[in-house]
């Protein structure tokens, strides 16, 4: 039995040996490997780690006017979404003979491209999802995070106003200034009015 167990390891080893997988891989690792490394230009560098799409940039292409170059235009380049890509459209895409950008992968085997088929349909929407789903909670933290900030900004300054306040108070009580009467300035010097003796009460000279 443990020569029968060996001949049928070893023949299960030699089968993912075949496959090009790895025996210490789970298929699913296996597919996003091949993904990522499948032999030349890495697919992720273009179309992304989950095949979501990217920007690559800009180039030039030439405007003709009667079969004559007459000058260029800007055109953006952008590597497409290829989530849940069909097979034989991946096949083509692959081992196209007319694609001026995206680099061709006739080294590949009908395995290997069943395998990449695989993570984009079934593994890399899942992953997206997920990673869209924590780039939302880190927004979100940050933006309550910028709140709390902004908050505590706003207690401190109104805290430091009524301190302010509070010594202003302080220091009018322990020094009052004078009241100022705006008819009477406490700066002219003046003579109290004495209201004349009654009638009769003047002593005259002779009396």
């Amino acid at each position: 039995m443990g020569r029968k167990s060996l001949i049928v390891g070893g023949l299960f080893l030699s089968y993912l040996a075949y496959l090009g997988a790895d025996p210490f891989l789970t298929y699913q690792e296996y597919a996003q490997q091949l993904y990522l490394h499948p032999g030349g230009i890495s697919c992720a560098k273009c179309h992304g780690y989950y095949g979501e799409g990217r920007e690559l940039g800009e180039m030039k292409r030439p405007i003709y006017q009667n079969r004559k170059r007459v000058g260029y235009r800007i055109v953006s380049i952008a590597a497409p979404n290829i989530q849940q890509v069909p097979l034989k459209r991946l096949k083509e895409q692959l081992f196209h003979e007319n694609y001026q950008i995206m680099p061709r992968y006739p080294f590949l085997t009908e395995p290997e491209v069943k395998a990449i088929h695989y993570y984009l349909n079934f593994i890399a929407p899942k992953l997206y999802r997920e990673a869209l789903r924590r780039q939302e909670e880190l927004l979100r933290r940050r933006a309550q995070q910028i709140q709390t900030r902004e908050r505590g900004k706003g207690e401190r300054k109104n805290q430091e106003g009524l301190k302010l306040k509070g010594r202003k108070g302080v220091n009018s009580e322990s020094n009052p200034q004078p009241m100022k009467n705006p008819q009477i300035s406490l700066t002219h010097s003046f003579s109290p009015k004495i209201p004349p003796p009654p009638p009769g009460s003047l002593i005259t000279p002779g009396e």
